[in-house]
């Protein structure tokens, strides 16, 4: 436990950093598994490859807008109501 305390600290993982990177590296993986599936699938359908990085582009969008605004959210109420929320 010594050792992983002293290289935690050396590296500046302190606090709740080490939890949220594991979540988020979690996360990560299970959306990419989820594109492996879903890409073929909708060419598949008939969709070309334009329409496909156009819906991709939208879901970016989209959530980049969502952030700015939980972003506002959270200052006016507080940080840990929103993430409530979002998860």
């Amino acid at each position: 436990m010594k050792i992983r305390e002293s290289v935690a600290s050396f590296l500046g993982l302190k606090g709740n950093i080490i939890p949220i990177f594991n979540l988020e590296l979690l996360s990560n993986i299970g959306w990419h598994m989820f594109e492996v599936i879903w890409q073929p699938f909708v060419l598949s359908m008939g969709a070309s490859v334009t329409i496909l990085g156009a819906l991709d582009g939208f879901n970016k969008a989209l959530k980049s807008l969502l952030q700015l605004f939980m972003g506002r959210i959270s200052d006016r109420v507080g940080r840990k109501k929103p993430i409530y929320l979002t998860e």
